[in-house]
């Protein structure tokens, strides 16, 4: 838990499904921003998370099949984390409501994101003694 920001994206009404390539853009901008962890409804992004389109409604993240509206936590410096994605013009809200996609930004002193809960598996590091 800590301070950071509440991202809500969903379609517009007769808008464009929302895109894996939203979610990519998403997830860059907020680590570029200094973002110290993320989820998305509350499924914890980790190092090699993936992200794939299921349907209009529907994303999975590692698997994990997630609905919309799709609630982003980014927990880091709240200031950093919003004007990264609000660069007008260029920035990611301003570009997907071009789309007619609909983006809302909450900051939040409590922002909470849960941990990691699928197996890591390494196949080249591992532990000094």
């Amino acid at each position: 838990m800590g301070s950071g920001i509440i991202v809500t994206l969903e379609s517009g009404v007769d808008g464009p499904d929302i895109s894996v390539m939203d979610f990519l853009t998403l997830l860059n901008e907020l680590r570029l921003a200094g973002a110290e962890a993320i989820s998305i409804n509350n499924q914890r992004i980790i190092h090699n998370s993936y992200v794939t389109y299921i349907n209009n409604r529907h994303i999975s993240v590692d698997g994990i099949r997630l609905i919309a509206p799709f609630t982003v936590r980014a927990i880091g410096n709240p200031v950093h984390l919003e004007s990264g994605l609000s660069q007008r013009n260029h920035g990611f809200v301003d570009l997907r409501a071009l789309e007619g996609k609909i983006v809302t930004i909450e900051r939040s002193d409590y922002v909470t994101i849960y941990a990691f809960n699928g197996d890591l598996e390494f196949h080249h590091a591992r532990e000094l003694d």
